[in-house]
């Protein structure tokens, strides 16, 4: 399984900015609506090393390399070999360095913690990189998430601002293919920026899975660890959207456009919230420059290709999962849909073919097995 992905935001929110918000989160909390949840996570347990890692990493083979290699690049060989660890992407939950490990699976946000607390387990300096790549989009349970993309250097010195990947003076650990991530743009971020990330990751997983409350308090996290991670201000948002506190979801979200004007995600979020309110002039201008900023929003052909193949115009979905796929040709869903419009339309090699790009794109072990399942069908089909 491949594809681009760092951290989660929900309803699909941009890039991280620089800018320091205007509003102190702490004016945005309101913890006394929301049902206080077990302790989570801190951030010396998202990073802590584990007895199973610890194990691992003084094992003879890895001490073997490390010493024969130096530590950067005995590290480094010992990750990118998949006879070893064999990391597999999984982007169902964001994972603890701990439990990816355990696991041997997870986002690459989960895999940039994971090799990071190795690196602090064998006391080298570590260097945290947003790296700048195409927004790859998802659907899930009525909420939309956008993907953005995270590395980690082990640098003999400190690397500047916005380099190019070139790998000429550091030793880049990242879970994509190279030539995937290769003279793409990077910025360095801080640990906090990292363990904000996965605050937001989890607060969206839980909004996802209708968790309101426990969605809250990651948010609310998030923001504590690094005030300036706008992302976890549009996650908040939606926290208050579902909760009903409008008032409040339409500061956050306004928060997220003061930092990030041209944020399309929280406009369409702000235009809901006046929808609801019913201020119906703010909405519809809202509403206006959003389509003329975005005329064609994610999924808006995959959602009439889907409506093309309920009423069984299977040609016209074709074309429309095409044009979808044009834009994000890393989606398994989509893959998967047009596989099916070629089925219906008696084209077993594409439909083959498209199945098999939906195996490969998926992103969670049980999408993968599902498309899978799918795909021995269709290539038993193809050898009758």
């Amino acid at each position: 399984m491949k594809i681009v992905l760092a951290w989660i935001l929900a309803l699909s929110l941009g890039a991280c900015a620089t800018p320091a918000p205007p509003l102190e989160p702490l004016q945005l909390f309101n913890d006394a609506a929301f049902t206080p949840i077990a302790q989570s996570p801190t951030v010396d347990e998202i990073f802590a090393v584990s007895p199973a890692i610890r194990n691992f990493l003084s094992s003879p083979d890895v001490m073997r390399e490390l010493r024969s290699k130096g530590a950067q690049r005995g590290l480094f060989e010992v990750l990118r070999d998949k006879s070893g660890l064999r990391i597999e992407y999984d982007s169902a939950m964001t994972r603890t360095a701990a439990q990816a490990f355990d696991a041997k699976a997870g986002n690459c946000l989960s895999l940039v913690i994971m090799t990071a607390a190795m690196a602090n387990e064998l006391n080298m300096p570590v260097y945290f990189q947003e790296v700048h790549v195409d927004q790859a989009w998802t659907r899930f349970a009525g909420l939309y998430f956008v993907a953005g993309h995270v590395n980690i250097s082990l640098a003999r010195r400190p690397i500047e601002h916005d380099i190019r990947f070139d790998g000429s003076n550091e030793f880049v650990i990242d879970f994509l293919p190279p030539a995937d991530i290769r003279n793409q743009r990077t910025r360095r971020i801080t640990q906090a920026t990292i363990a904000a990330m996965f605050m937001n990751n989890r607060a969206a997983e839980a909004l996802a899975e209708g968790q309101t409350d426990k969605a809250y308090w990651w948010a609310r996290e998030a923001l504590t660890q690094a005030p300036d991670f706008i992302p976890a201000y549009n996650t908040l948002g939606v926290v208050y959207l579902r909760k009903g506190d409008l008032q409040r979801a339409q500061t956050a979200f306004e928060t997220t456009l003061k930092s990030e004007p041209m944020q399309l995600i929280a406009l369409s979020n702000l235009a809901r919230v006046m929808e609801l309110k019913g201020d119906v002039a703010r909405a519809a201008q809202l509403r206006a420059e959003l389509h003329r900023l975005e005329p064609h929003p994610p999924y808006a052909y995959f959602d009439q290709g889907v409506s093309a193949m309920n009423a069984n115009n299977y040609l016209v979905a074709r074309d429309l999962f095409e044009k979808e796929l044009k834009r994000d040709p890393y989606n398994a869903e989509f893959h998967f849909w047009q596989a099916v419009a070629n089925y219906r339309l008696g084209n077993l090699k594409d439909a083959t073919h498209h199945m098999g790009t939906a195996v490969q794109t998926a992103t969670t072990f049980k999408q993968h097995d599902l498309y899978a399942a799918k795909l021995e069908k269709l290539k038993a089909l193809n050898r009758h």
